[in-house]
């Protein structure tokens, strides 16, 4: 599968094509340093030729996350959540199912009555 580099020198990047369809994993780039424009352009491409990119072995806490996400244009903001956040940034989706203290919380017994979902679920006591 092909692989591509970018330009920039300093970025190092390259893509190794994971699946003939989509994916593309990435390395020779380290996400949590500010980015040059030229690499940033090389993932915005590669994001529309890939669609998924798998980045290994990086270390981004929060602030690095987001800082990197705005890079590439505005954040969406997610869904109004009801209940404390457990998330530091308001951007991010909060998809789990661990309430604000960190256990798991059971939905309604009515959730999924109400919404339609391609799910399955399994109660476990």
């Amino acid at each position: 599968m092909p692989s591509t580099e970018s330009s920039d020198a300093r970025a190092s990047l390259q893509i190794k094509q994971l699946h003939p369809l989509f994916v593309g994993e990435v390395s020779g780039i380290e996400l949590s340093t500010p980015l040059p424009e030229a690499a940033i352009a090389a993932l915005t491409a590669a994001i529309d030729r890939y669609a998924v990119l798998v980045f290994r072995e990086q270390r981004l806490d929060d602030d690095a996350q987001l800082a990197l996400a705005r890079r590439f244009g505005p954040i969406e903001p997610p869904q109004t959540y009801s209940g404390a956040r457990r998330l530091k940034h308001a951007e991010f989706a909060d998809v789990s199912n661990l309430d604000a203290e960190g256990r798991p919380r059971r939905p309604p017994a009515d959730e999924f009555a109400r919404q339609p979902a391609v799910a399955h679920r399994r109660l476990v006591p």
